[in-house]
């Protein structure tokens, strides 16, 4: 009987392993407005390495950070963070606030984004030029805009209607502000413009013409 005893317990043990093995995990995802929720189920839900579960969840267009804690033996709570997109950037794919690349389905773009027409390399100033413009520009229903370098390096935006505003490439800061205070005197106007060139030193020029 004694040694059928270890022989027993052998066979619990195998077995609770083999069942373990076997086990379906749920997850419960919050954060993540962009991810199909039944594929990651399906995909994850023999796995239990949470190290394959963060990867699976990176691989993932939308996600910028992941937190998985562990509940219970088969339960997971998994939080994420998700990029918040800024702007198309033109050669593909969409720049998040953060400056960060990324390859989102064409279909989960936003409406009404700006464009980005220059190299990664000057991301971080596109992005500048979008946080600092938009409030103003909104309220005057110029958008969304372009945001580009031209041939010379000098940072231009392109507006609707085919209207231009010219910041050149130094003393970007206050010829944004200087841009910020002409703008409801210019909108308000109702005089036609084409383009407006703020690289003169502490002034501007209007022209009727576009670029």
């Amino acid at each position: 009987m004694l040694k059928v005893i270890p022989l027993f317990i052998g066979c619990v043990i195998f077995l609770f392993h083999a069942v373990m093995d076997k086990s379906e995990y749920d997850y419960f995802i919050s954060g993540a407005h962009h991810m199909d929720l039944s594929k990651m189920n399906n995909d994850l839900s023999e796995v239990s390495d949470q190290n394959k579960v963060s990867t699976w969840l990176y691989d993932q267009p939308w996600t910028k950070s992941v937190t998985i804690r562990r509940q219970g033996l088969n339960d997971f709570f998994v939080d994420v963070t998700e990029h918040k997109p800024r702007a198309v950037w033109r050669f593909g794919g969409v720049i998040s606030s953060d400056g960060v690349l990324f390859f989102p389905k064409t279909l989960e773009i936003p409406d009404e984004l700006p464009v980005v027409d220059a190299p990664l390399s000057s991301v971080d100033r596109s992005v500048w030029f979008i946080s600092e413009l938009e409030s103003d520009l909104r309220k005057f229903q110029l958008w969304p805009i372009r945001v580009f370098r031209m041939k010379a390096g000098d940072w231009a935006v392109e507006l609707p209607r085919n209207r231009y505003f010219i910041f050149g490439t130094s003393d970007l800061v206050n010829r944004v502000k200087v841009c910020k205070k002409i703008l409801p005197k210019l909108i308000l106007s109702h005089k036609k413009w084409g383009r407006v060139d703020f690289r003169y030193p502490k002034a501007f020029a209007i022209s009727e013409n576009s670029l």
